[in-house]
């Protein structure tokens, strides 16, 4: 996968190319200074690179300068920049590429692109979008190198609007989203993906195809933003759940001498709802190494540690025990949920083989293997990484539908490797993967579609301890977070609360907002393994309200947004199959607003769903049912998402 070697093959053969759109000029350059130009296909977009003694990037959008005089390098140990130009290779692609499962089932994919080859036997390679542009190092180099520093200097005045995640530390992947002026995020690090608002134009960052390399990240610099990367680690010791490095390098990363680096992504949405449709992150990922993939199966899970077991009426006593998973299996079959996931207590942290003699794994597996239900147990990365292979030969024998990998809490290049060589090791075993603790998706999911998610959020897990997980953050993260990849956020609290009536309580937790807040995220967040964080109990207590929720997809034939401010509110409409599901949520300020139903097209559909009760706004588990019996495209819906609200409606064609 991305070998330098096959670059000019690719460009020539790319079988997923269309051919009638390719096109491919190959000029030979000697001078300094070279001036290039590239536009998106629709022209909208135009990219000016400039190679002298230095490489700088210009951007325009409809004419207007978006970022200008944006530098770039990339510092080898041991090798002298030779900028020198020996080729300019220009290529277009236009083609739709067919997810194995994914927000729809498939995606338009269209560029232009321009490969510039130095004669220090570096390329840089360039790609126009309609709505962004992307660009990757490459090397054709005999030895293996060290890469002391990739430099990417964008100038930005300061006073600029930033929103995203920023903290003192590399690993900030569960944090507030700020919105804050971009000069108070000095000294800070900031994680990907970001915006940054300059004269109402909206500009994101991004980063796809992290591979044996560190995560990109920003600091605020005197000029503007440059990329900072974490150090390939020295000394490290283990700490309970975590490895702490003590030490580091003085260089990021050590690579092969023939190697494609990450690509750098610059979104230029036209809208914030843009980025509710954008999945270049995905796109310019390496494409599947797994040839069969009918075995990789989407689907919700029964969660056991957000509600620690915490089943009422039952003739046992709850918790990390044989009975009590057994009753997760029995809910997960009535209500058509495909997992239970067992978390911390089903062995020694420490050792995957060292069994609790309260859960008989082997027992629960077999018995959720009669009732059609599979099963994910949680583990420890830095045991899984010392047991592995075995123990994945262990799984693998009992039968084990995936696995829940947490605390890796790094995204240096060690811990990067890690992600790949897990992947590829369970895809041979037919194990799914969800990563918890983890670093921001990079597309690995497109390469290895049995990672079927990842945490890298501040979830609903949070309210076990503090009040940060509000309505605000809910309707921040599907534009930003969400735009990478899949997130498990882990919704469907049953006890919900206004905000001044919310309390951080471990052992029975609630959520912030209303009910029908909660319900709505099952369709807005993008998770294609989707968690119930409540316990089965709880929602056996409202029997239709949950049968509803455990239907929802998670995923999906066609997406289409259909109104949203980022931190404000998101209403975005989802098809699978001829059901469509149309769901919004709302910050803290109550709203109104008629949705307009054009994407139904032309036929009449039965509505069906819940929305936030006339009293949501004072007790946060008020809802109303609603349906209507006829309604078609030429209609608008009239809703009201009370503070901290929501709503979800499914509409059947008749």
């Amino acid at each position: 996968m991305g070998n330098v070697s096959l670059r000019l093959n690719r460009v020539l053969t790319m079988k997923f190319f269309c051919f009638s759109c390719v096109t491919i000029v190959c000029i030979s350059l000697g001078a300094f200074g070279q001036s290039h130009e590239v536009t998106s296909p629709d022209k909208r977009i135009r990219l000016n690179i400039t190679t002298n003694s230095k490489l700088k990037i210009d951007i325009f959008k409809n004419n207007q300068a978006q970022l200008t005089e944006v530098s770039l390098g990339l510092q080898l140990k041991n090798v002298k920049n030779n900028l020198r130009l020996k080729k300019e290779s220009r290529y277009s692609e236009s083609d739709t590429i067919k997810p194995p499962y994914g927000q729809e089932s498939s995606i338009p994919y269209a560029y232009n692109g321009l490969e510039l080859d130095f004669a220090d036997k570096r390329t840089l390679e360039f790609r126009v979008f309609d709505d962004a542009i992307a660009f990757r190092w490459s090397t054709a180099l005999k030895k293996d190198q060290i890469v002391e520093q990739e430099s990417f200097k964008v100038p930005f005045q300061g006073n600029e609007q930033f929103a995203g995640m920023s903290s003192t530390s590399f690993h900030g992947y569960e944090d507030d989203y700020e919105f804050t002026l971009l000069d108070s995020t000095a000294n800070d690090t900031l994680a990907l993906p970001f915006a940054i608002t300059k004269a109402s134009q909206r500009i994101v960052f991004a980063e796809s195809n992290l591979i044996s390399y560190p995560g990109l990240y920003f600091k605020k610099n005197s000029t503007g933003i440059e990329a900072v990367f974490p150090q390939v680690a020295a000394d490290q010791d283990t700490t309970h759940f975590d490895v702490i490095v003590k030490s580091r390098e003085s260089y990021i990363a050590k690579v092969a001498g023939q190697k494609s680096y990450p690509w750098r992504i610059i979104l230029l949405p036209d809208s914030d709802i843009d980025l509710l449709k954008n999945r270049l992150v995905y796109l310019l990922a390496d494409e599947s190494a797994i040839n069969e993939n009918a075995w990789i199966k989407p689907g919700k899970v029964a969660w056991d540690w957000w509600n620690a077991i915490s089943l009422t009426g039952v003739d046992f006593e709850a918790g990390v025990n044989t009975a009590s998973y057994t009753y997760f299996i029995d809910f997960a079959a009535e209500y058509g949920i495909e997992y239970i996931n067992l978390d911390e207590g089903w062995s020694d942290q420490f050792d995957l083989f060292a069994l609790k003699p309260d859960v008989n794994v082997e027992e629960i597996i077999d018995y959720a293997k009669s009732k059609n239900v599979g099963v994910f147990l949680w583990c420890v990365w830095h045991t899984l990484h010392r047991q592995m292979p075995e123990i994945l030969d262990q799984f693998e024998e009992w039968g084990v539908a995936g696995i829940k990998v947490d605390f890796m809490n790094r995204d240096d290049q060690e811990v990067v490797e890690f992600y790949h060589q897990l992947a590829k090791e369970a895809a041979k075993r037919e194990i799914l993967i969800n990563f918890h603790g983890a670093y921001k998706p990079t597309g690995l999911e497109r390469t290895y579609p049995n990672v079927v998610n990842r945490e890298a959020v501040m979830g609903l897990e949070y309210s076990k301890w503090s009040d940060r997980v509000g309505p605000v953050h809910d309707v921040t993260i599907p534009y930003l977070r969400n735009l990478a990849g899949p997130m498990d956020f882990t919704p469907g609290a049953m006890r919900n609360a206004v905000y001044e009536d919310f309390r951080a309580i471990f052992s029975r937790p609630m959520s912030q907002g209303s009910r029908a807040h909660q319900l709505a995220m099952f369709v807005i967040y993008y998770a294609p393994l989707q968690m119930l964080a409540d316990a089965p109990t709880d929602y056996e207590a409202e029997p239709e309200y949950s049968k509803f929720m455990a239907k929802i997809p998670t995923v999906w034939d066609e997406t289409i947004p259909i109104a949203g401010k980022i931190g404000e509110y998101i209403i975005i409409a989802r098809r699978k199959g001829s059901i469509w599901y149309l769901a919004g949520m709302n910050n803290w300020d109550e709203r109104q607003i008629a949705v307009d139903l054009a994407f139904l097209m032309e036929d009449q559909y039965t509505l069906e769903g819940y929305e936030d009760g006339p009293n949501s706004h004072l007790t946060a588990s008020d809802y109303r049912a609603k349906k209507v019996a006829s309604i078609g495209s030429d209609k608008k819906l009239d809703i009201t998402m009370k503070s901290g609200g929501g709503f979800v409606f499914k509409l059947t064609k008749q």
